[in-house]
């Protein structure tokens, strides 16, 4: 049997983000750029396979959003990603 995977639809303003970070820390770190980009795959392929494995955003208190909807996964130290 083969393992069920999950669409990752990743948000305009979030890819526009990823962007933006990537292209300052190029200039800065292209090393750190490249980890960035890796990570990020590394955590889309994770919620991808299992997006359950990770803890609810409990966080996020915002009008309309229900408690235990969101989870979120933490990468590259100070990034999160929601599924």
């Amino acid at each position: 049997m083969t393992p069920q995977n999950y669409n990752v639809i990743i948000a305009r303003r979030a890819d526009g983000m990823l962007l933006s970070h990537t292209e300052f820390l190029i200039r800065v770190s292209p090393v750190a750029a490249r980890r960035l980009l890796s990570d990020f795959r590394k955590t889309a392929k994770r919620l991808a396979e299992n997006p359950f494995q990770f803890p609810f955003a409990d966080e996020l208190d915002a009008p309309g959003i229900p408690p235990e909807t969101y989870r979120k996964c933490l990468f590259e130290d100070r990034y999160k990603a929601l599924s």
